[in-house]
Formats: structure tokens, C-alpha cells, sequence
């Protein structure tokens, strides 16, 4: 076993046996994996080095990288540039996955495919019930591409893949990228948590990223680790794979961040103005906010220095927004919409006179790619810019939806308080306003009669829209 210098970190038991596998990073993965979550190693605690793994499991340096990529993919492990890689703090919801280690004999294999038919009966089942025609001539299509794979002496594993995902798709599945994403060349879908493909940001060249991802207002709430690993730890990831990249030689990367009109709240040092302006002083009342409000000093702090050029766009809350309600304190305000247009009661947790500013999600991507292609003259500083907003209250938009779709569906909505939404949404900026913005020539709506037609337009576009607007009259 190979022994740690004084003070440094202990490295993992190699146990009794040599690693005999052809998959090498997989049995690594699995030995260190286990180890994390036995409490052998705990969090916050660092891992030996690259090479001092490698030396006490008889492995090469190559093994240990792969078998890092498949722990920082569920989330065990976290890099910190300059400081090494660490135990991921808090407990983390593990997707599912089977475990390489043990497929290793045909009972092993049958122990899967059972588990395989029972989840991947349901999904066909909720294809069956929901496939639109062209939806059902696409899983088809992949079925006659799968025998024509093994007809020309191929396995046909791609093609495979390709009708899976068709019936993920058929089921509505949020876990699968759009379908028309996926028929995008251009698109190469990534999906796992953004711990997982920031490595390769160190090595390959990308002239843009958009930083979308994060956990939601609710959550950061309830779960105070989940925000600091889920938001923090990723972007400062994030930030140092393109700083690792430029600092090789790479060109800087042009990084749009998606902060939020949530780190703006009351404080009886800075009272909150009647509406929130770029220069207003932040000063944020949740978790959610803070940690945007910092990954905003961040980005300005990495562009300051020349590692990336970077451009951070505060989002006014998205409505409506399609799919399922997420775990955000302000869902509802997409929520009090899209459930009555799709025939369904919503409640709404807060009175009708409670003032948020608001923005359809086409304007919002508008603003983003704005801000993408302003020069840096244009995107005037290194702070974060409020996009546009409508400002509005919970009973305006209640009456533009009425007047989009009639009294009935309106009567969809009932009010009914809760404490804990309530309680995050005094702390929200009424209004705001978007100077810098209109400088770029982004407005917002006139009034929420529009953003209601642009989201039944949307819907009609798309296979589900009998679902999606069986309310409306």
C-alpha cells in the first residue's frame, strides 16, 4: 500500500487483489465509488494525486483519469484547479445506473434485462398512449433501421439507441432531449450533471457557451447543499475548464451566464426601489440569489483577468414556461397558465395583487443571444444586465388569460396561500427596468395577452398540443 507524505491525504485501501478487468477505470471506479459512499472517505476530504492513485492500484495514469470522469459524473468527486480533487460534500441522489463490475456472468445479464423490461414497459406504455402519427411513423422508421443494420452484418447498436430514444420521446420522457435537437447535426447531446462535461472544456475549443443550468429558488431553499454543489461548485468549474483552456493557448471563450432578478431583495441597510435597475444594489434574500449574485462577481472577476469574455444577463421569471411545473418558489406564475389552457386547476399560492416582473421564454432567449453577440462596447461593463421585463401583477395575468381564452378557463385558477412561497415572494423586486438592454434593442412585451397568444402559438406547433390546450375555448 502506498503511504501518503506527512499531512497529506490518505490514500484509498488497495485490497487484496489486482485489478483484472479489460475494463480497468470501471472496477477503479467502482472500488472508489464504494469507498466514498462506506464513509471511507468523506467529505470535503482530498484524494491522493493522479499519480499516487495509480501507483497503489497497479494502474496506469490513464485509468485513473477515466475512472475520475465516471466519479465526477455521479456527482462523488469535484475538481478545484490548482488544489486536486476532492469528496463531494452532502449526499448525492445517484442516477440509475448499473454497475460494470458485476455483469460478469449470464445471470447478471438477465438481472438486468429484467429491470429493463419492467421500466422500459412502462415507457411503452406511455408511448402507446400519447404518440402522435408521426411520432408512431418515426418509432417505425427506427424499427426497419435496426433490420437493416443486421441485414448488412452490422449490430445495429446505434440504431437501437435511435428507436429508444423515438419511444422516450412518444412518452412525453422530460429526460430526453427534444427530438428535434437530436435530428440537428449540429447538436450533440451531453446529459448528466455539469461536473461531468466541463472537463472536456479544458481540451476542446468552444467559441460560446451558455450557462443555463442551476438548481432553482425551492430548492436551494430546502436543500442548502444541493444549491452550493449544484450551482457553485459547478460554475467555478465551469469558469476554471475555460480558464484551463485559454491558458493553454486556446482562443478566450465567449461565456453568456443566466444570473436572476432574484438577487435583488430588501435590506434594511438597502431598501428595495419600486423597480430594479441594472445599477441597483443587490442584495439578495435566498440562497438561490446569493449564489447568483456570486457566480455574477465570478464571471466579471474571469473576464477582468483575460480568461474568458464573459457576459452575465439577469433573467426576469420565465412565463410561461412548457413542460411540468419545476421546483422554483416563482413556478407558479407559469403554473396559474398552463395548467388552465390545458384544462386543469392550478392554485395560485400568493394574493392577486402580489407585482413580479416577467418574461415569455422567446423574448428571454432574445435577450441571451443579444448578449451574446453585443460587442464588448455595446454590452457596456463587466456587470450583469437585467433583461427586459413586463412588469405585472398575479390579476393581470389572469385577465390576460381571460381574454385569450374566456372566462371558464380563468375560473381554473383559485387562490390559496401558502406560507412558504409567500414568505420567498416579499422578498421579490415588484418591477424592473432594463436600460442597458435597451440599448441592444430588446423590449419587453406591451402586455400578458401577448405572452399568453405566443404560448398557445408555441403549442400548436408542436404533436402535444391537444394535450397541452384541451382548456382552451
Amino acid at each position: 500500500m502506498l503511504r501518503s507524505p506527512p499531512h497529506g491525504p490518505k490514500p484509498p485501501l488497495t485490497g487484496d487483489t489486482p485489478l483484472v478487468t479489460e475494463r480497468l477505470s470501471d472496477r477503479l471506479a467502482v472500488r472508489l465509488g464504494a469507498q466514498i459512499e462506506s464513509g471511507a472517505l468523506g467529505p470535503g476530504e482530498r484524494l491522493p494525486t493522479e499519480q499516487q492513485l495509480a501507483s497503489a492500484h497497479g494502474v496506469s495514469r490513464t485509468v485513473v483519469r477515466e475512472a475520475m470522469h465516471q466519479l465526477k459524473s455521479r456527482a462523488l468527486v469535484v475538481a478545484r484547479q490548482g488544489f486536486g480533487v476532492f469528496v463531494a460534500s452532502g449526499p448525492v441522489n445517484q442516477p440509475l445506473a448499473f454497475d460494470p463490475s458485476v455483469l460478469d456472468s449470464v445471470q447478471a445479464l438477465v438481472h438486468v434485462i429484467e429491470v429493463r423490461r419492467v421500466l422500459e414497459g412502462e415507457i411503452a406504455a406511455l408511448a402507446a398512449e400519447r404518440a402522435s402519427r408521426a411520432q408512431i411513423a418515426e418509432m417505425r422508421r427506427s424499427l426497419k433501421a435496426i433490420d437493416a443494420a443486421v441485414a448488412q452484418g452490422r449490430g445495429g447498436v446505434a440504431e437501437d439507441l435511435a428507436f429508444h430514444r423515438a419511444i422516450g420521446d412518444s412518452a412525453d420522457n422530460p429526460q430526453s432531449p427534444p427530438p428535434d435537437l437530436l435530428a440537428d447535426p449540429r447538436v450533440e447531446p451531453r446529459i448528466g450533471t455539469l461536473l461531468w462535461p466541463t472537463d472536456a472544456l479544458r481540451t476542446e475549443a468552444f467559441e460560446g457557451v451558455f450557462h443555463l443550468a442551476s438548481a432553482v429558488s425551492g430548492e436551494c431553499e430546502a436543500d442548502f447543499d444541493l444549491g452550493l454543489r449544484s450551482n457553485l461548485d459547478s460554475t467555478r468549474a465551469l469558469l476554471d475548464a475555460l480558464r484551463a483552456n485559454a491558458s493553454a493557448g486556446g482562443k478566450r471563450t465567449r461565456l453568456v451566464f443566466s444570473s436572476s432578478v432574484a438577487v435583488f431583495g430588501p435590506d434594511p441597510a438597502v431598501p428595495l426601489p419600486k423597480l430594479v435597475g441594472d445599477a441597483t444594489l443587490a442584495a439578495p434574500q435566498t440562497s438561490y440569489g446569493t449564489q447568483k449574485l456570486i457566480w455574477g462577481h465570478l464571471v466579471a472577476d474571469y473576464t477582468r483577468k483575460g480568461f474568458i469574455d464573459g457576459r452575465a444577463a439577469r433573467l426576469m421569471t420565465v412565463a410561461v414556461r412548457p413542460g411540468r411545473p419545476n421546483g422554483a418558489a416563482s413556478s407558479f406564475f407559469s403554473g396559474i397558465i398552463r395548467e388552465p389552457l390545458a384544462g386543469a386547476e392550478s392554485v395560485c399560492p400568493v394574493g392577486p395583487d402580489v407585482s413580479h416582473p416577467v418574461s415569455s421564454p422567446s423574448h428571454t432567449v432574445d435577450g441571451l443571444i443579444a448578449g451574446y453577440e453585443a460587442s464588448r462596447e455595446q454590452f457596456l461593463g463587466r456587470t450583469a444586465m437585467n433583461l427586459p421585463a413586463l412588469n405585472v401583477r398575479v390579476r393581470d395575468m389572469l385577465d390576460g388569460l381571460e381574454q385569450v381564452a374566456g372566462p371558464a378557463t380563468r375560473k381554473l385558477v383559485r387562490f390559496e396561500r401558502d406560507e412558504r412561497i409567500a414568505g420567498i415572494g416579499a422578498n421579490w423586486p415588484g418591477g424592473a427596468g432594463a436600460a442597458r438592454a435597451a440599448r441592444l434593442r430588446l423590449q419587453p412585451h406591451e402586455n400578458f395577452a401577448q405572452i399568453v397568444q405566443q404560448y398557445i402559438a408555441d403549442c400548436r406547433a408542436l404533436p402535444t398540443a391537444a394535450q397541452t390546450l384541451k382548456g382552451l375555448q
